[in-house]
């Protein structure tokens, strides 16, 4: 039967008293882990079975089939071949060899070895080139490995372009550029060699990366650079044509294919500021070889030392001394230009014109009237004599007075002094007394 409210209490009461039984040992439960709510799975949807992929083996290639025969005849639509076996096939006019050239008639009778490329065709097709094409990737591949800057070779013509011409040499397509075909200048390669010609090509270099061979025809033995030495020595003068002005000078065909520079300070005697002012493409000059240098193939030339120098002509028919006599130029306020003939000018200084006290040099002397002067240098670069009226004694003591100057301006000279440099002047006076 059910407890009543207060009989509960009198229970809670007694269970709580201290003379009550000791409780149990509290046992701590596990922590439970948190429950993650699975994702709906979607249902299953069986798959019909697939049957197992059987691997089909490769099919091998057809090893070539080779066969020999003999070129019987040629006609447009080829060769015809009768085969060692009896049989007669058709190869083709671009089947007859990698490199068939103009004349297709010489393989009429001769005997090659073909390749089958249709046997069952009618007629039976079958290719030379095809057997030489194998031959070229072997020789490809040695040729990368063995050949060398300046090894020679013999090769083929495939192409001619306007920069150049394409050689096959063992399998191999290098290229000659049009300053490569000859010593002299080449303006149209076609002009020179012609497609399926054969050459003895040398190489001048390789990059076997970029698997590229640059090639020449132009032998070394028989350029023009072999002549230098013989024909064209240092210090020999040589007839020239100009062929290209650039800003540091200009340079100068000797012979085809052998140039040299004259550099801006050789074109002329006279101030150069711009080669083009000095000379011109094409101008025909005379040039004197200065130096070589042969590992460089390098000529060094010049244009004013195959002339004489003016000023020193100039030196030798004018000394210093010679007394002249010459037409007043122009008479202008520092003095009096004198000219002695059409090419032959100089300068009198107003100080050195003899002239009586108070006269000017207008007065004096008019444009076209006689003079007589005294020459006292000779103007290396203007070129140009300088004159003096004064008397000759005037004249060597201010020459001793400059030499004398100069003597000082040495150290430890020695030299003497002013006055033994007078007595010096006297006894020349008396010995040409």
């Amino acid at each position: 039967m059910s407890e009543t409210p207060e009989e509960s209490e009198d229970t809670a009461t007694v269970t709580t008293s201290a003379d009550a039984e000791p409780a149990a040992p509290v046992v701590e439960e596990e922590p439970v882990e948190p429950v993650v709510e699975e994702e709906p799975v979607e249902p299953v949807v069986e798959e019909e079975p697939v049957e197992p992929v059987v691997e089909e083996e490769p099919v091998a290639e057809a090893e070539p089939v080779f066969v020999d025969g003999e070129v019987r005849s040629f006609s447009p639509p080829g060769f015809e071949v009768a085969l060692e076996d009896g049989r007669t096939a058709l190869c083709r006019p671009g089947d007859i060899a990698r490199f068939p050239g103009r004349d297709l008639e010489r393989f009429v009778g001769q005997t090659l070895r073909f390749q089958m490329m249709a046997a069952t065709a009618e007629p039976m097709l079958i290719s030379h080139r095809m057997v030489q094409e194998a031959e070229a990737a072997r020789f490809r591949l040695e040729a990368w490995n063995t050949v060398k800057a300046g090894d020679a070779l013999e090769g083929v013509v495939t192409s001619v372009r306007d920069y150049g011409v394409f050689v096959d040499v063992l399998g191999v397509e290098g290229l000659i550029h049009k300053t490569e075909l000859s010593w002299e200048p080449v303006a149209d390669p076609s002009a020179l060699v012609h497609r399926w010609d054969r050459l003895t090509v040398r190489v001048v270099s390789l990059d076997r990366k970029q698997k590229r061979m640059a090639l020449t025809l132009r032998d070394p033995a028989l350029g023009p650079w072999a002549r230098v030495g013989t024909d064209f020595v240092e210090g020999g003068m040589y007839p020239a044509r100009v062929v290209k002005v650039v800003r540091f000078g200009a340079f100068v065909e000797l012979a085809p294919g052998l140039e040299g520079l004259v550099r801006t300070a050789n074109l002329s005697w006279d101030d150069v500021r711009y080669p083009g002012d000095a000379v011109r493409n094409g101008q025909e000059v005379e040039v004197k070889l200065l130096s070589v240098e042969a590992d460089r193939q390098r000529l060094d030339l010049g244009i004013k030392q195959a002339t004489p120098d003016p000023a020193a002509v100039l030196a030798e028919r004018f000394p210093v001394g010679t007394e002249v006599e010459g037409r007043v130029d122009a008479v202008q306020r520092q003095g009096i230009r004198v000219r002695i003939d059409e090419e032959t000018v100089g300068w009198l200084p107003g100080k050195e014109v003899d002239l009586p006290s108070g006269v000017l040099l207008i007065q004096r002397y008019r444009s076209g009237s006689r003079i007589k002067v005294r020459v006292v240098e000779v103007d290396r670069r203007s070129r140009q004599l300088r004159f003096t009226q004064t008397g000759a004694e005037e004249h060597n003591e201010r020459q001793l007075l400059k030499e004398y100057r100069k003597q000082q301006s040495r150290q430890d000279s020695g030299l003497g002094t002013l006055g033994d440099l007078f007595a010096g002047l006297a006894r020349n006076d008396e010995d040409d007394a």
